[in-house]
């Protein structure tokens, strides 16, 4: 099948639109980060409720990757990193996702930071067919780029699939 023909849904009236297309182009805002809109499509898209993972976003991860330019004791930057870290790894080890090696439409793509280290998980998007990722940051807004665009490529780490998304 076509990508172009994968991409497509049905609505009212018989016209074809992308699923992904209605969540392209939003600002990035306190409340509509990464997490966020890997929610929102779940819940909209699968009728999945995922948790909100407290008070990690990517705006607090962009706010404590702006701290190594502060001038603050190297150990309270770690100290703020580590937790952020560590909340990423607790929510994807409470919820039920098996690692795939190559993405399909609605798993979920891990990203390293834009600067930080890039080996934990600090950032997600969902994937668009396995070529793809639609995803929200702030410079860029929502968009979906090629999974080997230089914003995305060199930061992803794996893929997930929820449980519910694995068939036998």
């Amino acid at each position: 099948m076509a990508r172009d023909q994968r991409d497509q849904i049905q609505i009212a009236g018989g016209l074809a639109v992308n699923w992904w297309g209605p969540y392209v182009g939003r600002q990035f805002r306190q409340g509509s980060e990464c997490w966020s809109l890997v929610r929102e499509v779940y819940r909209d898209r699968l009728g999945l409720e995922l948790p909100a993972h407290g008070d990690v976003s990517a705006h607090y991860v962009a706010a404590v990757e702006t701290l190594r330019f502060a001038h603050l004791p190297r150990t309270q930057i770690a100290a703020a990193r580590r937790a952020v870290m560590e909340a990423f790894e607790a929510g994807q080890a409470a919820e039920s996702w098996l690692p795939v090696t190559t993405p399909a439409d609605m798993d979920v793509v891990l990203m390293g930071g834009p600067h930080a280290d890039r080996r934990r998980v600090m950032h997600v998007g969902v994937a668009v067919g396995s070529d793809r990722v639609l995803h929200i940051e702030a410079n860029t807004g929502s968009v979906v780029v090629p999974l080997r665009h230089p914003s995305v490529a060199g930061r992803i780490i794996g893929y997930r699939r929820h449980q519910t998304q694995c068939t036998s």
